[in-house]
Protein backbone atom coordinates (compact mmCIF):
# COMPACT_ATOMS: atom_id res chain seq x y z
CA UNK A 1 0.00 0.00 0.00
CA UNK A 2 3.03 2.42 0.71
CA UNK A 3 4.73 1.57 -2.57
CA UNK A 4 1.19 2.23 -4.19
CA UNK A 5 0.62 6.08 -2.33
CA UNK A 6 4.41 6.87 -3.35
CA UNK A 7 3.70 5.86 -6.86
CA UNK A 8 0.46 8.07 -7.03
CA UNK A 9 2.21 10.75 -4.98
CA UNK A 10 4.66 10.36 -7.89
CA UNK A 11 2.41 11.15 -10.42
CA UNK A 12 0.55 13.74 -9.06
CA UNK A 13 3.78 15.94 -8.83
CA UNK A 14 4.73 15.03 -12.05
CA UNK A 15 1.21 16.29 -13.25
CA UNK A 16 1.29 19.52 -11.25
CA UNK A 17 4.95 19.94 -13.04
CA UNK A 18 3.37 19.49 -16.18
CA UNK A 19 1.00 21.81 -15.62
CA UNK A 20 2.26 24.15 -13.77
CA UNK A 21 4.93 24.70 -16.83
CA UNK A 22 2.04 24.93 -19.84
CA UNK A 23 0.58 27.67 -17.61
CA UNK A 24 4.36 29.24 -17.53
CA UNK A 25 5.50 28.29 -14.24
CA UNK A 26 8.57 29.08 -13.35
CA UNK A 27 12.10 27.76 -15.07
CA UNK A 28 9.62 26.72 -18.46
CA UNK A 29 8.65 28.81 -21.57
CA UNK A 30 4.89 28.70 -22.01
CA UNK A 31 3.67 29.87 -25.40
CA UNK A 32 0.38 32.54 -24.69
CA UNK A 33 -2.57 32.11 -26.69
CA UNK A 34 -5.68 34.47 -27.50
CA UNK A 35 -8.88 35.01 -29.20
CA UNK A 36 -9.00 37.59 -31.80
CA UNK A 37 -12.53 38.95 -31.95
CA UNK A 38 -13.08 40.16 -35.43
CA UNK A 39 -16.26 41.94 -36.73
CA UNK A 40 -17.15 43.41 -40.00
CA UNK A 41 -19.63 45.67 -39.92
CA UNK A 42 -21.63 48.15 -43.11
CA UNK A 43 -19.11 50.82 -42.03
CA UNK A 44 -16.30 49.84 -40.41
CA UNK A 45 -14.05 46.87 -39.32
CA UNK A 46 -13.07 46.27 -36.16
CA UNK A 47 -10.45 43.33 -34.34
CA UNK A 48 -9.96 43.25 -30.41
CA UNK A 49 -7.35 41.11 -28.38
CA UNK A 50 -6.79 40.61 -25.27
CA UNK A 51 -2.51 39.94 -24.68
CA UNK A 52 -1.37 39.22 -21.14
CA UNK A 53 1.44 41.58 -22.06
CA UNK A 54 2.17 45.58 -20.68
CA UNK A 55 0.39 48.05 -22.94
CA UNK A 56 4.00 49.26 -23.77
CA UNK A 57 4.56 46.12 -25.00
CA UNK A 58 2.33 45.88 -27.05
CA UNK A 59 3.09 49.49 -28.52
CA UNK A 60 6.47 48.99 -29.17
CA UNK A 61 5.69 45.80 -31.03
CA UNK A 62 3.08 47.24 -33.24
CA UNK A 63 5.09 50.36 -34.22
CA UNK A 64 7.95 47.92 -34.89
CA UNK A 65 5.93 45.92 -37.02
CA UNK A 66 4.34 48.89 -38.73
CA UNK A 67 7.87 49.97 -39.68
CA UNK A 68 9.13 47.09 -41.27
CA UNK A 69 6.33 46.93 -43.46
CA UNK A 70 6.97 49.42 -46.34
CA UNK A 71 2.98 49.10 -47.38
CA UNK A 72 2.39 50.69 -44.06
CA UNK A 73 2.48 54.64 -43.35
CA UNK A 74 2.44 55.70 -39.91
CA UNK A 75 0.12 58.80 -40.29
CA UNK A 76 0.38 59.79 -36.63
CA UNK A 77 0.91 58.44 -33.38
CA UNK A 78 0.93 59.33 -29.77
CA UNK A 79 3.06 57.49 -27.32
CA UNK A 80 1.53 58.35 -23.97
CA UNK A 81 -2.55 57.71 -25.09
CA UNK A 82 -0.23 54.28 -26.92
CA UNK A 83 -2.50 54.80 -30.32
CA UNK A 84 -1.40 54.54 -34.01
CA UNK A 85 -2.96 56.29 -37.13
CA UNK A 86 -2.04 54.46 -40.26
CA UNK A 87 -2.66 53.82 -43.71
CA UNK A 88 -2.16 50.71 -45.52
CA UNK A 89 -2.83 50.57 -49.57
CA UNK A 90 -4.94 54.15 -49.17
CA UNK A 91 -7.00 52.18 -46.07
CA UNK A 92 -7.09 54.08 -42.70
CA UNK A 93 -6.69 52.08 -39.55
CA UNK A 94 -6.71 53.71 -35.87
CA UNK A 95 -4.96 51.19 -33.11
CA UNK A 96 -5.45 51.42 -29.74
CA UNK A 97 -4.23 49.69 -26.30
CA UNK A 98 -5.04 49.78 -23.34
CA UNK A 99 -4.34 48.32 -20.02
CA UNK A 100 -6.82 46.23 -18.14
CA UNK A 101 -5.96 44.25 -14.44
CA UNK A 102 -4.06 41.92 -13.77
CA UNK A 103 -1.32 42.41 -16.65
CA UNK A 104 -3.89 42.30 -19.49
CA UNK A 105 -3.87 44.77 -22.19
CA UNK A 106 -6.74 45.03 -24.94
CA UNK A 107 -5.82 45.70 -28.35
CA UNK A 108 -8.03 47.18 -31.00
CA UNK A 109 -7.56 47.95 -34.22
CA UNK A 110 -10.37 49.70 -36.47
CA UNK A 111 -10.51 51.03 -39.86
CA UNK A 112 -13.47 52.34 -42.23
CA UNK A 113 -14.66 50.66 -45.17
CA UNK A 114 -13.59 51.23 -48.33
CA UNK A 115 -15.84 53.66 -50.55
CA UNK A 116 -18.14 52.23 -53.67
CA UNK A 117 -15.16 52.16 -56.45
CA UNK A 118 -11.87 52.37 -54.23
CA UNK A 119 -9.62 49.49 -53.44
CA UNK A 120 -10.54 47.54 -50.65
CA UNK A 121 -7.64 45.82 -48.33
CA UNK A 122 -9.10 42.37 -47.25
CA UNK A 123 -8.99 42.53 -43.47
CA UNK A 124 -6.64 45.56 -42.83
CA UNK A 125 -6.91 45.15 -38.88
CA UNK A 126 -7.27 41.57 -38.97
CA UNK A 127 -4.21 41.11 -40.76
CA UNK A 128 -2.77 43.90 -38.15
CA UNK A 129 -3.18 42.13 -35.36
CA UNK A 130 -2.11 38.80 -36.44
CA UNK A 131 1.20 40.38 -37.51
CA UNK A 132 1.46 41.65 -33.95
CA UNK A 133 0.62 38.36 -32.44
CA UNK A 134 2.84 36.77 -34.63
CA UNK A 135 5.66 39.10 -33.61
CA UNK A 136 5.05 38.41 -29.60
CA UNK A 137 4.53 34.88 -30.39
CA UNK A 138 1.23 34.52 -29.04
CA UNK A 139 -0.95 31.58 -30.89
CA UNK A 140 -4.39 32.92 -31.59
CA UNK A 141 -7.67 31.56 -32.98
CA UNK A 142 -9.62 34.07 -34.81
CA UNK A 143 -13.57 34.41 -33.95
CA UNK A 144 -16.11 36.45 -36.10
CA UNK A 145 -18.95 38.35 -34.36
Amino acid sequence: MKKFINIVSVLVFISVAVLAGCMGGVGTVAVASAVVYYEAKKTHDIAEVELNAKPEAIYKTALDVAKKNPEVVILDQDDKKMTIEFQKDGKNGTLKIKAKKDGISLLTIESKKAKEGEDKTPDLVLEAVKRICDEMNVQYKVVKR
